[in-house]
């Protein structure tokens, strides 16, 4: 089995601890710092969510950029229908700034 190269010590840690099954295979490794790995022990990702009250592992890069472009489309969606109201200028100011803070909604889960 090949072992990976870690520069810095304790920055890559095992989401299923090898104490409960787990493997150094890459789907079960994944970066951490020092205090993490350690306060995690032989515990699960998961579990080490559940005591800091986070429910759900974080989104990939790919995620949230899909999750910003739908935010984006929407407000640009919504604030093109209200500006209609004001006519086609108030419906390109609405596209424009709807965009804007669509853009600006962080995905957070």
């Amino acid at each position: 089995m090949a072992r990976l190269a870690v520069k810095e010590p304790g920055i890559l840690s095992i989401q299923l601890p090898k104490a409960r099954g787990g493997t150094d295979h890459l789907n079960n490794l994944y970066a951490a710092c020092i205090s993490c790995n350690c306060a995690k022990g032989a515990g699960s990702t998961s579990t080490m969510r559940r005591r800091n009250g986070v429910s759900r592992a974080p989104l990939n890069r790919l995620r949230k950029e899909r999750i910003k472009e739908e935010n984006t489309f929407l407000g640009m969606t919504g604030g093109g229908l209200v500006g209609s109201y004001f006519g086609p200028v108030g419906t390109l100011a609405g596209i424009i700034i709807g965009g804007l803070f669509g853009e600006d909604v962080s995905p957070r889960r």
